[in-house]
C-alpha cells in the first residue's frame, strides 16, 4: 500500500501526536510505503528535522495561529509532489488546512480518507475558547469528521465524546502504542546518568511529566498540590517538568514567586529516546494530571520502565489503570491528589509491585497497533475498489 499520512503539526513541534505520526509511519514502511505532508514550521521550536527522519516528508505553505499551531495552506509544488505519489489511502492526524486538502483528493482520486482523533475536542474548545467561538468550532469538527469515510479515536471516553458530539461515521478505539527500544539502559546506570545531567540528589523522589507546557494539560492544577504538598512533608522529592510551550515561562514565574524552585525543575523537551527512557527509569512516579487528553502516551511510556503513573478518575487516562494495582487513580480534587502523594511519598503503597504490574499489564508495542491500522486500510481501499 502507498499511505499519506497528512497532519496541520509535526517534527519540530515535539508532542504526543507527532511522537505518533512518527512511529506509525517508520513501522508502516516495513511492509509499505508511507510518506508524511505537514506544514512549513517557521519558529524557534527545538525538535526533529526532515533530514532526521528515515521517511520523505513534504510541506506546504502555513500560516502561523498560535505559538506553536500552524494552519496549513497547501501550494502548487506542494500539491503536484502529493498527486505524484499516487497514494492508495489518506490517513490526516488534522481537522483543518490538510484534511481539506485530503477531501479533494478523495473526489479527484478516488481514494478514501480516515482519520484519528487526538484531541478531545468539546473538553478543549469549551475551555479554551469564548462559547460562541467554542459552539461553532465544534459544529465544524464535526462536520470534518462526517466527511471522513473512517475514524480511529485512541479510547472509549473520546469515542462516547465524539458520538455526543453527532459524529455518525463508523468510530474505532485503537490505543496508543509505544517503542520498545532494543536496548535499554542498565537501570542503576539510567538513574546515574540522569541524576547528574540533572543535578538531583540519588535520595530524592522524582515525579515526572512529560507534557507540552500549556494550560489545557492542567498544569496549574498540579503546581498548586505540588505547593502543598512541600509544606506538609519533609521527604526530598522534586517534580520533573519534560516539555516545552507556550505557557512555560509563566509556570516558571509562578513557581518562583511561590518558593517551589527547590520542588520544581523545568528541564525542556528531550528529543533523544535514550535520554527520556533513562528519565522514566529515575522517576519514581508519573503524574498525568491531564484532564483533557484524549489518551496518555506517557503512560505506556513509564509503564514500560516500572514507573506507575497517577491519573484523575473519569478520564481516558484513567482507562488503562486499574487503581492501586497498576497506578493510581484519584478524583480531581487538590486535597485528595495531595493526600494520595503524601501517601506514596511516605511508603504507605508498594511502588515496585504496582511498577511490575504495570509493566505486565499496560504497554503495547507499536508494531500490534499499525498492524491494525494495516488491515482496516486494506479494508477501506478494497471496499472503494467496488464502488
Amino acid at each position: 500500500m502507498k499511505i499519506a499520512m497528512f497532519s496541520d503539526s509535526f517534527f519540530p513541534i515535539m508532542g504526543g501526536r507527532e511522537m505518533v505520526i512518527d512511529n506509525c509511519v517508520r513501522i508502516l514502511n516495513n511492509k509499505n510505503y508511507c510518506f508524511v505532508c505537514a506544514p512549513k514550521i517557521k519558529s524557534k521550536i527545538i525538535g526533529k528535522t526532515d533530514a532526521d527522519l528515515p521517511y520523505k516528508v513534504y510541506r506546504c505553505n502555513s500560516i502561523r495561529v498560535s505559538k506553536s499551531e500552524y494552519l496549513s495552506t497547501p501550494n502548487h509544488k506542494f500539491k503536484k509532489q502529493v498527486e505524484n505519489e499516487k497514494p492508495d489511502i489518506i490517513h490526516c492526524q488534522t481537522k483543518y488546512g490538510l484534511l481539506n486538502y485530503a477531501f479533494k483528493l478523495r473526489k479527484k482520486f478516488h481514494i478514501p480518507v480516515v482519520t484519528t482523533v487526538h484531541t478531545n475536542y468539546p473538553d478543549v474548545y469549551r475551555n479554551t475558547l469564548p462559547k460562541l467561538i467554542a459552539k461553532i468550532a465544534l459544529r465544524f469538527i464535526k462536520s470534518q469528521l462526517n466527511k471522513c469515510d473512517h475514524i480511529f479515536t485512541v479510547s472509549n471516553k473520546m469515542k462516547g465524546r465524539l458520538e455526543q458530539m453527532g459524529v455518525k461515521k463508523p468510530i474505532q478505539v485503537v490505543r496508543n502504542g509505544i517503542h520498545k527500544p532494543a536496548e535499554i539502559r542498565p537501570k542503576e546506570e539510567a538513574i546515574s546518568f540522569v541524576n547528574e545531567k540533572f543535578g538531583i540528589d540519588k535520595d530524592t523522589f522524582v515525579i515526572c511529566y512529560v507534557v507540552r507546557i500549556v494550560d489545557v494539560k492542567n498544569i496549574p492544577f498540579q503546581l498548586e498540590t505540588i505547593k502543598n504538598l512541600a509544606s506538609k512533608t519533609k521527604k526530598k522529592f522534586l517534580f520533573l517538568l519534560v516539555g516545552d510551550g507556550p505557557d512555560r515561562k509563566k509556570y516558571e514565574e509562578y513557581c518562583k514567586d511561590n518558593n517551589l524552585e527547590n520542588y520544581v525543575k523545568f528541564i525542556g523537551a528531550i528529543s533523544d529516546r535514550d535520554v527520556l527512557n533513562s528519565i522514566y527509569q529515575r522517576a519514581n512516579l508519573n503524574y498525568f494530571a491531564s484532564v483533557a487528553d484524549s489518551d496518555g502516551l506517557t503512560i505506556p511510556e513509564s509503564a514500560l520502565f516500572e514507573t506507575p503513573s497517577l491519573v484523575i478518575a473519569n478520564t481516558a487516562g484513567a482507562e488503562r489503570i486499574n487503581n492501586l494495582h497498576n497506578g493510581f487513580i484519584e478524583e480531581h480534587n487538590t486535597k485528595k491528589v495531595e493526600n494520595l502523594l503524601l501517601g506514596i511519598l511516605e511508603n504507605k503503597y508498594n511502588l515496585t509491585e504496582i511498577g511490575e504490574n504495570a509493566k505486565k499489564e499496560i504497554p503495547a508495542d507499536w508494531s500490534d497497533i499499525v498492524g491494525i491500522f494495516e488491515e482496516k486500510y486494506k479494508e477501506i481501499i478494497e471496499k472503494y475498489k467496488k464502488n
